[in-house]
């Protein structure tokens, strides 16, 4: 008969997760990466999923990249779905067309990161959890629409993405 597996070694055998909010905390609704992972460090979260505050610097990603087997990254995307549509998805799943010269709200886009990750052969497996804005203007606070969005977007990190981990 098999040793039951100790709290510590099933901790262990868990893939190390990174959730991480990225956004530009004054461009109204590209902060609310940043939003939704403040309101989930205020949850108790497993031992292996660490909540990191990304900001706007696309190439630091990467380093955060190479410590993890999962990241999940929380951002606003223009998919051109309405404001306030939520959608998860893998890095996998979707075409991740690098912007070619173009600079997005973060100056160096997501797709731009994710495809220099895999050049440099970084590649965990990436979720993507994002939301479509409703502006992206100056200014440092999120839309009322967004902002009550957020909940909602915690909640699908919490009950879809992390369970999977």
């Amino acid at each position: 008969m098999g040793v039951p597996l100790s709290n510590t070694a099933n901790t262990m055998k868990q893939k190390k997760c990174f959730v991480i909010g990225v956004g530009n905390k004054f461009r109204s609704d590209d902060a609310v990466g940043l939003a939704v992972a403040a309101h989930l460090r205020e949850h108790d979260l497993p031992p292996h999923v660490k909540v990191i505050e990304g900001g706007t610097d696309e190439f630091g990603l990467i380093e955060h990249f190479k410590r993890a087997e999962h990241v999940v990254i929380i951002d606003a995307l223009s998919t051109g779905k309405p404001p306030g549509t939520i959608s998860t998805f893998t890095a996998d799943e979707v075409d991740m067309v690098p912007t070619s010269g173009n600079v997005g709200l973060h100056g160096f886009g997501l797709a731009d990161t994710i495809a220099l990750a895999r050049a440099l052969c970084v590649s965990p497996k990436i979720t993507i959890v994002g939301i479509e804005p409703q502006s992206t203007e100056l200014g440092g606070h999120l839309t009322p629409l967004i902002a009550s969005k957020v909940p909602a977007l915690v909640q699908t990190v919490l009950s879809r993405v992390i369970p999977d981990i």
